[in-house]
């Protein structure tokens, strides 16, 4: 997720800090992200742990990806790739700007996520060196993990689903659409059709 920190002491934590659980999730991460960089001719970024306010588990933030102290221990590869997309894609934060309204930098935000969503398909296939409808799956389940977290928590405000992002239903509906080509086992999944049950 792409997201500017503005909290007081939000500095990266030292190696010795963590746990061995953290070290681990560190490392797994660092591994992640230079498999990534190498399919994409790309130099490596840092990884770093950091506090980062819940539910966020990791964030790019231009120059680095951030994941959270309570979350590293069970970093998985398809958060990662989302961020590593973000990173890949050369995102950077949207910013007011006296001719922008606030509902134009939230929807430009909000579209990154989805950017980025799509292109963690292609990372995890390259990295984990899986098919495209494998990858598709886990990007689809992780996103419906948030979509049932939204509705478990009532999560979604004014049609704006976690820190701003379009509500997770529809960025399962966007991302299914953008790979016509797994249309066979993706038809009736949940939010394929924009459609959601209730909680």
């Amino acid at each position: 997720m792409l997201f500017v920190l503005a909290l007081a002491g939000c500095a990266s934590l030292a190696t010795t800090n963590l746990t061995p659980p953290q070290r681990d999730g560190l490392a797994r991460a660092e591994a992640f992200i230079q498999r990534a960089g190498r399919a994409y001719d790309r130099r490596p970024i840092p990884v770093r742990v950091r506090y980062l306010p819940p539910p966020i588990g990791a964030t790019y933030e231009g120059s680095e990806i951030s994941i959270s102290q309570l979350y590293v221990a069970r970093i998985d590869d398809a958060l990662l790739a989302h961020e590593a997309g973000h990173w890949l894609l050369g995102h950077r934060p949207a910013r007011w700007r006296w001719f922008t309204s606030a509902e134009v930098i939230a929807a430009t935000q909000a579209d990154m996520e989805l950017e980025a969503n799509h292109l963690s398909v292609e990372i995890l296939a390259r990295v984990q060196a899986i098919s495209e409808a494998e990858a598709l799956r886990v990007v689809y389940d992780r996103l419906l993990k948030i979509h049932h977290g939204e509705l478990a928590y009532g999560l979604i405000r004014d049609g704006r689903g976690v820190h701003g992002r379009y509500p997770a239903c529809r960025e399962i509906q966007d991302l299914i659409a953008r790979f016509p080509q797994q249309r066979g086992w993706t038809t009736g999944l949940v939010c394929a059709d924009g459609s959601s049950p209730k909680p």
